[in-house]
């Protein structure tokens, strides 16, 4: 798994306030920091591997500086 984004809705977009071109093709760490976006990753492979989701929650910054938590 290359965890690159391939989809992202435009809800998500208009909140990080970047352009769906900013964000398809990227990752998390493009975004994160390296340690958040490796708990991502590792919660995604376990997905990958078992099919079982787990919630998890995560800050994302945003173009104008505020934090968003999902």
């Amino acid at each position: 798994m290359n965890h690159k984004w391939r989809l992202v809705n435009e809800l998500f977009c208009r909140l990080l306030g970047k352009d769906r071109s900013e964000l398809i093709g990227f990752s998390d760490i493009d975004l994160l920091p390296e340690p958040v976006a490796r708990r991502f990753w590792a919660s995604d492979d376990q997905v990958g591997r078992t099919g079982n989701f787990e919630e998890s929650e995560v800050i994302f910054p945003t173009r104008a500086g505020v934090s968003v938590c999902f």
